[in-house]
């Protein structure tokens, strides 16, 4: 039986992927797109106002009924006024009998117990215990991606009524991956787990921030005059497109990304919440972003290309997202413990996440910039392998130094 985490996470999935449906489609309502100088209108589709607000509001009421705190446990208490009985034994006191029970006490009754000082809370009203994340350990989440490729590869060959099995790895290929760090990450702890309501609250905020990143790279590619759909055309870019890639887009997506830490600031009391919650956030915004890059890529290039850019995403570009809010995380948990002042540390975390994510941004766009080279494809896979043995460092060190910080001490 699958674990019921999974299915609050693609509940998540898919609410917010209607705030970013319907974000979107107003954002080109009021702002659309340009060719050549030109604006493209939106296709004249009759109250699309309305469409877009039922999308926006259809996401949010998902969000936030998977969100929702549990409700406190009802507790019975007999009414005075019904005649019912005292909810404990400390009720049965001298004196009180006549007020529940209409009648005296007699004299040659049994002597009653000595009572405590300090009356004490019956044992059911108790607080309830947090609810643990229920996700597939990391060995399984990694075997699913691998098995989904491997469908996906098969179905898309075959063709026919297979097709219906390709959205199954198609779900589990971009999504997998994220989940594999969470649960990894979130099973090393050496005390309680943390709640899976505030890990979701994290990983909820890193979908969302895809609609605010997309938003604001695109105004950023308008200021610049860039075209970002040249390098799916396999066009020349240029120094606009270039610094899209490599500046606007890391300084955005990695500013937007820890923001998701104020929700959950509560739970930052170590290093290594700091980089569990980091990590969610990130890994939140991965799972949207390879979707999107997964889809666009199976509709412009076919079935070929999608196997190969669902492995190098679910490999590579999936950790990446985590070093720069797990490093946010990581110096918030050190500042708010007086380890490190907050001025200094936050600010330098975050450019290390911008620096790592530019490197990788830049490295991927080495064939687009020398077109002609064939040697840079070759040289560009070297760059994006070096810079992700630097993320798994990088994460894996966190990680480590969290979980020394939090490990109880002799």
């Amino acid at each position: 039986m699958l674990p019921r985490g999974l299915f609050r996470i693609y509940g998540l999935v898919l609410g917010n992927l209607l705030l970013l449906m319907g974000g979107q489609l107003a954002y080109l309502y009021f702002v659309p797109l340009e060719q050549d100088g030109t604006p493209l209108l939106l296709p004249a589709v009759p109250l699309l106002p309305f469409f877009m607000l039922i999308m926006l509001c259809s996401g949010a009421l998902i969000v936030g009924a998977l969100l929702q705190k549990m409700p406190r446990p009802l507790l019975f208490i007999p009414s005075r006024k019904g005649g019912g009985l005292p909810p404990f034994r400390g009720y049965f006191l001298p004196g009180q009998g006549e007020r529940y029970y209409h009648r005296e006490l007699p004299e040659d009754d049994l002597p009653l117990p000595e009572m405590a000082e300090e009356p004490v809370e019956p044992p059911w009203i108790q607080p309830v215990p947090s609810q643990p994340l229920e996700l597939p350990a990391a060995k399984w989440l990694l075997l699913g991606f691998l098995m989904a490729i491997a469908l996906g590869v098969a179905v898309l060959a075959e063709k026919g009524e297979f097709l219906l099995l390709f959205p199954l790895a198609f779900v589990a290929a971009f999504s997998f991956p994220a989940l594999l760090w969470v649960s990894y990450i979130y099973r090393r702890t050496h005390s309680e787990p943390e709640p899976q309501r505030m890990v979701l609250i994290a990983l909820s905020w890193g979908m969302f921030a895809t609609l605010p990143a997309s938003l604001l790279n695109d105004a950023g590619g308008r200021l610049l005059g860039a075209d970002p759909m040249l390098m799916l055309e396999g066009g020349v870019v240029g120094r606009a497109e270039i610094l899209l890639v490599t500046v606007v887009a890391p300084l955005v997506e990695e500013a937007l990304k820890p923001l998701g830490l104020l929700f959950v600031m509560s739970r930052l009391r170590t290093p290594y919440e700091g980089v569990l919650y980091g990590a969610a956030c990130g890994m939140g915004f991965a799972m949207i972003e390879n979707m999107l890059y997964d889809l666009l890529v199976l509709i412009w290039y076919g079935a070929d290309a999608w196997t190969i850019n669902a492995f190098a995403r679910g490999v590579g570009s999936t950790v990446l997202h985590a070093v720069g809010p797990a490093l946010v995380g990581f110096a918030l948990a050190l500042s708010r413990n007086g380890d490190w002042p907050a001025e200094r540390v936050v600010p330098a975390a975050y450019l290390g996440g911008v620096i790592v994510h530019g490197a990788w941004n830049g490295a991927a766009t080495l064939p687009f910039i020398f077109p002609d080279d064939p040697q840079m494809a070759t040289n560009s896979w070297v760059a994006l392998g070096l810079v992700l043995v630097a993320c798994l460092l990088l994460v894996r060190e966190l990680l480590r130094r969290g979980l020394a910080y939090d490990e109880p001490q002799p």
